[in-house]
This record gives C-alpha cells, sequence and structure tokens, in this order.
C-alpha cells in the first residue's frame, strides 16, 4: 500500500512540475524574468461598490507601440485615453483563484507622443461574491479585488519603457456602485467627472495612491499561478434590437432567449433612476417571473442630469428574452411623473470568439429549428466555462461536457477551451481522487447536505475520462491523453473506493428524465446509471492505456472491467424479460451502447427499447445521461427510423413540443415551456444530444464512438437518406481540412456530392456499396429509391 501510494504520489507530481514548466516559460516571455509589477487593489468601498484605477504616463516621438500583459480579480476592463484597449468582456476567465489566475496580453500598435491615461475598472465576478438582497447561488470571497499589469512600449531606436501595477497608480469608489455576478449590477453617473479617464484632467479630493496586496486573506494577493489565457475571449457576437410591446409597463422583447447584457440609449433627468429587470418568460398567470431564473437579478443607473445617456452594464450578464423598464424616483419605489425618453433598447449577445467547425441544414423546417434551438443553448453557456445556465447557478457542471461533448465537438473549434476546461477539472480534483461535479469548485455543495450526488455523481465526474477522450478523437491529439491520464487514473481509483457488490451505487442519476417529479431520476435506477458510466470509464481506460503504452494499467482495467460487467449483469439483466433494471429506455440503451447485452439477446433488447419508445408516441423517457446514449444505442443497432420518427413529433416529450410553444433556446426541462405549468430555466443544452445525431447519423460524418483507430487523411462517411428528407447539406472540419457533403432527391434517384480536402482520400459507404473517394469534388449517382 505505501509503495502504491508513493508511486501516485510521485507520478503526479511529475505531471504537476511539467505543466508548471511550460507554463512558467509562457509567463517569463509575457512578463520578464524580473517583472516589478505588483498586485494592487483599490480604495475602500462599502457594500458592493468597487473601485476604478487611474495611471498617468508620457509617451516620446517614435513609438511604436506595445503591449499590455493584464489581469484582474473578479474581472477587469482596461482603457488606453478613455477607450477600451480589446473588444473582449469579462476578463478573466473564471478559475479557482488559489490555484490559477488567467491573464491576458493586448497588443497596442502606435500611440502619440504626449500624456496618456491608463484606466482599469473592476468587478466582482466570482472572486468575491455576496448577495447584500439580491440573488447570489452562493456566498464566497477569495479576497480583496484587484489587479495586476506589465505594459511595455517600444520605440524605433530600440529602447522600451514600461509601466506596471504598483503604488503610483490613484485609485477611488467607482461609479458601479453594486457589483454581483448573480444579483446584477447598478451604475450612479454623478459619481465621476465627465472626462475622468482622459489624461491631464484634475482628479477630486477623493484620488489616494493604491495599495498593494498582502498580508492576510482579506488583503493578500491572489494565491493562484498566473497561466496564459488558452481558452477563446469572450465578446459582443450578436446585437438584437429590442420591440416594445403593447402595455401600459415598458417591456421589450427582443426576439429570441439569448446570454448577455444589453444596450439602452435614453435622456437622462437628474434624480431619475432607470431599473431594467431582464427574463426569460413569463408564468402561468401570464406574469413575468424570474422565479425559475434566480431572484432577484435587476439593473439600476442613477442619472446625473438631463443629457443623453447610453447604457450598458460590464461585469455580470444574465439569461434573457424580455426587458421591463422602470422609470423611477431615487427612492426607488415612486414611479417618475415625467416620461421616459428612450431611443433604443437592443440586447447583446455574448459569446465565445472563435470559429465554427460545422454546419446543418435540410429540407425539414423542424429539424433546422431543433439545430437552431440547441446551438442557441450551446452559445448561450459556452463562457469561460460550460455553464449549465446562464442565470441562477452559472456553474461549470460537468456532465455536459461529455454527454453533449461530440454535439458541441461538430459545431465548434473548442480546443483552447476544453483545455481549459480539464485544468479546472485538475485542479479542483481531491486529494482521494474524486472530481467533483462542478468545476471549479466555487461552492461544495456537501456543506447543503441536500444530496451526495451535487458534488459526487459518476456521470458527471467521468467527463475527466470520457471529454479528453472525446477530444482525441476529434483532434487527433494524444497530449489530451497524456496530459490528463494522472487525473483519470485518480479518478478511477476514487471510484474504486466506492465499489459495493462489484458495483457504484451512489450520483443523482438520469437526472431530468421524463416523468411526474423531475429532477431526481425517476425511471432508471442510480446504481445502474452509475455503473454503465464507470463501465464506460473502463472500457475507455484500457483504449488509453494501450494508446500511451502503459500495459499493467491496461491490465488492470481490463481484469476490472471484465468484473464490473459481471457484476452489470447479475444486478440488472432480467433474462426472462429480456431488459435490464426497469426496463426504462435509459437502462436498455446504456446496455445496448456500452455491448453488455448476451450475443443471443441482442435483438430481444434492442426490441424492448423499440417498443418502449413507440408505445409513446416516439416520445422518450430519458434524462441528462440517458438520452445520448439512446440516440447512440439506435445508431449502433441502425435503427436510424425510430431516432427520425422521435425527432419528428411535436408532442411532450421533446424538441418538436419545446419549438411548438415557442423555445428558442433549449429547456433543462423536455417540457419546460408547458404554458400552463413552465418550469426550471429555458437555457440549458444538456439535453442537446440530437446535434450529434444530426452530424454523425443523418451527415454521416461518424466521428465518435469508433472500435478502430481512423487513419490520417482517410475519412469514412454514412450518411443515412430518410425518406422524409428532400435534401441536406452538412460540413465539418477535419484534421485534414474541411468535409463537406451535399445530397437532393431527384426523380431517379439521389444525387450527392461530397468534397474532401486535397490531401485527404477515403470512401463513403452507402447502401449496399461503398465506393471510394479522393480529394477534391466527388459526385455520385444513387438510381432507384432509398
Amino acid at each position: 500500500m505505501r509503495s502504491g501510494n508513493r508511486k501516485e504520489k510521485v507520478g503526479r507530481q511529475r505531471m504537476e512540475n511539467r505543466r508548471n514548466l511550460e507554463n512558467e516559460e509562457r509567463v517569463n516571455e509575457d512578463w520578464g524574468t524580473d517583472s516589478k509589477a505588483r498586485w494592487i487593489g483599490g480604495a475602500k468601498c462599502e457594500g458592493n461598490q468597487v473601485p476604478v484605477f487611474k495611471r498617468e504616463f508620457r509617451i516620446e516621438k517614435g513609438c511604436r507601440g506595445g503591449r499590455i500583459a493584464v489581469t484582474g480579480v473578479g474581472h477587469f476592463e482596461l482603457h488606453l485615453d478613455g477607450e477600451k484597449v480589446d473588444d473582449r468582456v469579462l476578463e478573466p476567465a473564471w478559475t479557482n483563484y488559489d490555484k490559477s489566475v488567467d491573464y491576458s496580453v493586448y497588443r497596442i500598435e502606435s500611440l502619440k507622443p504626449g500624456l496618456h491615461s491608463l484606466t482599469m475598472w473592476l468587478g466582482n465576478g466570482m472572486y468575491h461574491v455576496k448577495g447584500l438582497g439580491r440573488h447570489a447561488k452562493f456566498e464566497r470571497s477569495f479576497g480583496e479585488i484587484g489587479f495586476l499589469l506589465e505594459a511595455r512600449w517600444e520605440y524605433e531606436n530600440g529602447m522600451t519603457e514600461s509601466l506596471v501595477s504598483d503604488t503610483a497608480w490613484r485609485t477611488r469608489p467607482g461609479p458601479i456602485v453594486f457589483s454581483s455576478v448573480y444579483g446584477g449590477e447598478d451604475y450612479d453617473d454623478r459619481v465621476m467627472e465627465e472626462d475622468w479617464e482622459l489624461a491631464g484632467t484634475e482628479p477630486d479630493g477623493r484620488w489616494e495612491p493604491a495599495n498593494v496586496l498582502s498580508g492576510n486573506r482579506e488583503s493578500a494577493a491572489p494565491a493562484g499561478r498566473l497561466v496564459r489565457k488558452t481558452n477563446p475571449p469572450l465578446c459582443i457576437t450578436e446585437r438584437l434590437a429590442g420591440v416594445r410591446l403593447a402595455g401600459r409597463d415598458i417591456i421589450y422583447d427582443i426576439g429570441r432567449n439569448i446570454s448577455g447584457w444589453f444596450e439602452i440609449r435614453f435622456r437622462g433627468s437628474a434624480g431619475k433612476v432607470l431599473k431594467v429587470t431582464p427574463y426569460e418568460m413569463a408564468d402561468e398567470n401570464g406574469e413575468l417571473s424570474q422565479k425559475f431564473t434566480g431572484f432577484p437579478h435587476y439593473y439600476l443607473f442613477y442619472c446625473r442630469d438631463g443629457r443623453p445617456c447610453c447604457w450598458q452594464p460590464k461585469f455580470t450578464y444574465y439569461g434573457f428574452h424580455l426587458l421591463k423598464l422602470e422609470w423611477l424616483e431615487e427612492d426607488l419605489e415612486t414611479p417618475a411623473a415625467e416620461p421616459l425618453c428612450i431611443e433604443s433598447v437592443t440586447g447583446l449577445m455574448i459569446g465565445v470568439k472563435t470559429k465554427r467547425a460545422g454546419g446543418f441544414r435540410c429540407s425539414l423546417k423542424l429539424w433546422n429549428q431543433i439545430h437552431t434551438l440547441i446551438t442557441n443553448a450551446m452559445e448561450c453557456n459556452m463562457k469561460s466555462v460550460f455553464t449549465d445556465c446562464p442565470h441562477r447557478e452559472k456553474l461549470g457542471w460537468l456532465e455536459q461536457v461529455h454527454l453533449v461533448g461530440p454535439g458541441l465537438l461538430y459545431n465548434y473549434e473548442l480546443a483552447g477551451m476544453y483545455r481549459k476546461v480539464l485544468e479546472d477539472m485538475a485542479e479542483a480534483q481531491t486529494p482521494e481522487g474524486l472530481v467533483p461535479d462542478i468545476a471549479p469548485e466555487y461552492h461544495n455543495f456537501d456543506l447543503e447536505q441536500i444530496h451526495e450526488g451535487f458534488r459526487d455523481s459518476p456521470e458527471w465526474g467521468s467527463a475527466c475520462i470520457i471529454a479528453p477522450w472525446y477530444l482525441y478523437d476529434q483532434y487527433g491529439d494524444i497530449t489530451f491523453l497524456e496530459n490528463n491520464y494522472e487525473m483519470m487514473r485518480r479518478y478511477l481509483g476514487y471510484l474504486q473506493t466506492r465499489i459495493s457488490c462489484g458495483l457504484l451505487h451512489h450520483g443523482l442519476g438520469d437526472w431530468c428524465d421524463y416523468g411526474v417529479n423531475p429532477p431526481y431520476a425517476q425511471n432508471t435506477p442510480v446504481p445502474l446509471t452509475a455503473s454503465a458510466i464507470y463501465l464506460y470509464d473502463l472500457q475507455l481506460m484500457e483504449r488509453i492505456a494501450e494508446i500511451l503504452r502503459k500495459p499493467e494499467d491496461c491490465a488492470l482495467y481490463r481484469q476490472r472491467r471484465q468484473q464490473t460487467e459481471k457484476a452489470f449483469q447479475r444486478e440488472f439483466y432480467d433474462n426472462q424479460t429480456k431488459r435490464y433494471g426497469t426496463g426504462s429506455q435509459t437502462a436498455n440503451a446504456m446496455a445496448l451502447f456500452l455491448g453488455l447485452v448476451p450475443e443471443e439477446d441482442y435483438c430481444l433488447v434492442r426490441d424492448s427499447l423499440i417498443r418502449d419508445i413507440v408505445l409513446r408516441g416516439y416520445g422518450t423517457t430519458s434524462g441528462d445521461v440517458g438520452f445520448p446514449f439512446v440516440l447512440r444505442a439506435l445508431e449502433k443497432t441502425g435503427c436510424h427510423d425510430i431516432v427520425t420518427r422521435m425527432l419528428l413529433q411535436t408532442e411532450a416529450p421533446g424538441y418538436g413540443y419545446q419549438i411548438l410553444h415557442g423555445a428558442t433556446t433549449l429547456c433543462e426541462e423536455w417540457n419546460g415551456n408547458d404554458p400552463e405549468h413552465p418550469s426550471s430555466s429555458q437555457n440549458h443544452f444538456m439535453l442537446g444530444a440530437a446535434e450529434e445525431w444530426f452530424y454523425q447519423v443523418l451527415a454521416g460524418f461518424r466521428r465518435f464512438h469508433g472500435t478502430e483507430e481512423r487513419q490520417p487523411q482517410r475519412i469514412v462517411l454514412k450518411p443515412y437518406f430518410p425518406e422524409e428528407l428532400d435534401w441536406l447539406t452538412a460540413w465539418h472540419t477535419f484534421p485534414e481540412g474541411r468535409v463537406t457533403i451535399h445530397w437532393k432527391r431527384q426523380h431517379w434517384g439521389i444525387g450527392l456530392k461530397i468534397i474532401l480536402p486535397g490531401n485527404a482520400f477515403g470512401k463513403v459507404i452507402l447502401p449496399g456499396e461503398e465506393i471510394a473517394l479522393h480529394g477534391g469534388e466527388n459526385r455520385i449517382r444513387l438510381n432507384g429509391s432509398l
């Protein structure tokens, strides 16, 4: 036992040393080995007010520009001469600030000779979370907010100058008088002089020297190491014009559910306050409600005078479709007598700045709507982590990272974001090996003593194994396996300690499955889903250990897999009724996909799954965990027609039902936007597994769940031609480049066009034949009906 523990500790330390060394080289490149920059904090503020900072400097002739390495916690926004230095928002990424702090590098193209000014805005973000009468999922503080900065200017003569964060900066309480990532943001336009950000303006008497963060935790610098940003930055990706709805209240509809903030242009009035409250939808009584999205969350703007105002928040966001505006006196209770003069209301969508990795369109309007429904929800929840929802929790729940991972990767270039999320998991892993359900683990749900599964559920923690495998499938980059192998191995070791009678018995199970009592699993035993995911982990780790040439580990995982398979069959398989567990869709599907069904009973178990789906009008009873496996099991068994009908029906539960009732982003529950009984969030992507089916089966790209290693430059497609479909166009980026497939029904059959990158070759598998493909355009004529 001792030698095993020592070996584990040495391996973990070796991997940590390697990561630290690689990161240190990047940090030294950006900050220099002798940087004088110090973490500095600001003026003392009351409540959730936050400070601002200013530093003037002089530039001589011949400046070619420079670069600024900077970070600030919780969030920062850096201005040069009163203008943002970049279009990024909500910098830096959310991390466990005791372990790591993300930083950015901005390039400054040129600077004119003369006096200039840098100003720094800070927000509390996830670093300092306090409700103070408004919504907060939890309350926690890492310490005093502050920032670290080093700017270097380059001259044509080869000379350089630097400017760093130190006590030469001045600070004072700023105009953001309430900053909460969960509760909203208030701005008081009366606090600062109009041109305070410009160089040469006279400071008022409230400015004071910034202080170096040191001492106890409340005033100490963040403990985490600096890490150069790897995930894509956040920015405003879309602007949606609001339309005022009829009625006495001032309510604007921005067209669809988004995740972000607003821009309002209006004319101010001295002593008046504009209050803005965002909403996803109305409740069963037709009243706007934040019941399921975290309340209260709102924004206040205190006017200075009658000047035109343009207002955007800076350091929080929300999921919303509607905005309610109220024009109030300063007491916030009395409606203002004079009318509110509004020029425009615009919804600003915040998303990651990344490339698309795929596209999908077809002749069925409903399927295009489902595709948009899911991708809208994905984009709303891709921030610096994959959040569950953009309002109530904003936490990085991990199950969706792998359960909907293929759908994410078919649509978006996410290698950098996944690297960051995997690092979050590694930092959250406990000494015992547990990877908790959320990462970064800002809140330990064990403390609430509600359900242990909210911290320790195998279907969630297993993202540390399954996600790297999907990334290896997607990018062919073995470092996804190498860099995370120690975390994977330790997590499997932890799960082994939870085994009883050969199986796991804990967790949340098939969360939000369809039934009368959501969200806890109703249809499938928790031990079945937990043990099935554990088996999937073992299957993958056996293959990963083989790829990484670790024969002892490979043999160990093979042995554990075989033992667990026997226990699973003994406990859950009824060889009389030919079904697993309760016979639920999730139970039978997971067994089919994982290859656990006895060969002689395979068709009977498959038929049991299909029969249950058909009897429910092609509806599903599966939830967050089970539904991806239902689609994968039907793919594996070739039952594409069953999925086709599931995705065409518009009765609950299903995507069509949500669209029929006006959803523009995927709901947390299958019937979450039932107009008579609306429930839960209207903006979750965890049930979005259909996206995988659209690309994997319908378009035929088949990137995931293969049993053979893919050969470089060899691309295999296997499209499906449902009779309900007249045409399809889809593309996806493989490691070799972009692959496009287009087909259309003609009076003589189907015309098929496939375009491969010039350096690639492969084949397309069609009903009854296989046809070789070459680089460039391939045209294929399929005669007859399919």
